[in-house]
């Protein structure tokens, strides 16, 4: 199987499962674990990457890499594309936004002191995530526009249904959703690359080593 560069994804869907799961051509597919680490890193995937596992316990911080991975792998089985008279997004676009989203997403449930004395912290921990997330990324990604970063500090916190929505979401939560399918429902492990699970830890490999090696 090879990586999705010239794919383009529907830049809108609905949110609503049956919605979109009836535009969609979802067919459950075995996608190796290689394949998904084939997808490219920037310094600033890193620098999310050594934030979010230093900020988060290991438990945490192994569920937003999964969230990553399971949501990832949507867009292999049949994710809606080229819809008619959708806009498009590009693969590489989706996956730069996918991936700041799942690894920042949880910031708030931080439990080291520069996360608990964080000036946010008397919020909820999805909006103390948000605003970690958002001046996280204005440091570590000063390339990113306005509407990139707003993109990608939204979409790590919402989860509520509606009309229509941005991909990340929907590929984020339906991400999160299948992995406790499968998690709960058959007791499925996380593949770990000797072929051994785990359901505590994640694999690690060049996609993830990459995150403590490049900052």
């Amino acid at each position: 199987m090879t990586i999705l560069h010239n794919q383009t994804f529907d830049a809108y869907v609905p949110s609503d499962g049956a919605q979109l799961y009836a535009i969609s051509n979802l067919t459950p597919a075995y996608i190796p674990f290689e394949t998904l680490q084939l997808v490219p890193l920037s310094r600033a995937h890193t620098e999310s990457f050594a934030y979010a596992k230093r900020l988060t316990p290991p438990s945490i911080f192994n569920h937003v890499l999964r969230c990553f991975y399971f949501g990832l792998a949507l867009l292999y089985t049949g994710f809606p594309s080229r819809t008619p008279g959708v806009p498009q997004i590009s693969f590489n676009e989706l996956t730069m936004r996918l991936y700041h989203t799942t690894i920042l997403h949880d910031l708030g449930m931080s439990n080291i002191p520069e996360g608990m004395h964080d000036p946010s912290h008397g919020m909820t921990f999805e909006l103390q995530s948000a605003v970690m997330a958002y001046n996280h990324l204005h440091k570590a990604a000063p390339e990113l526009d306005a509407y990139q970063v707003g993109d990608i500090v939204d979409c790590g916190q919402l989860f509520g249904e509606s009309d229509v929505n941005v991909p990340r979401v929907v590929v984020r939560r339906r991400g999160v959703q299948w992995y406790r399918f499968a998690r709960d429902e058959f007791h499925e492990p996380v593949e770990s690359q000797d072929g051994a699970g785990d359901r505590d830890e994640v694999p690690s490999g060049p996609i993830l080593q990459r995150g403590v090696e490049q900052v």
